[in-house]
């Protein structure tokens, strides 16, 4: 069926993307402090995502979806306590 072709094209890839960046890599990478965290993983994104004539877009999703990632954790985290 359609759904499934969409699924498996557009949803997924996605969904294991974020996983990896927002996930993995940036997590692994806190160790470093946050904000290096967020910067590295976001060039990374970026790198994979776009060309030299578009990289500032991705770049800049990269980051903030890793703000958005850094302090949502945190809010859970104030919020278990």
């Amino acid at each position: 069926p359609g759904w499934l072709l969409v699924l498996a094209l557009a949803l997924l890839p996605a969904l294991v993307e974020e996983l990896f960046f927002r996930g993995a890599l940036l997590s692994g990478l806190e160790k470093w402090g946050q904000g290096a965290a967020i910067l590295v993983s976001s060039l990374c994104f970026a790198l994979v995502h776009g060309s030299a004539a578009n990289f500032l877009g991705p770049l800049v999703a990269g980051l903030l979806f890793g703000y958005l990632t850094v302090t949502r954790s945190e809010e859970r985290r104030v919020g278990k306590e």
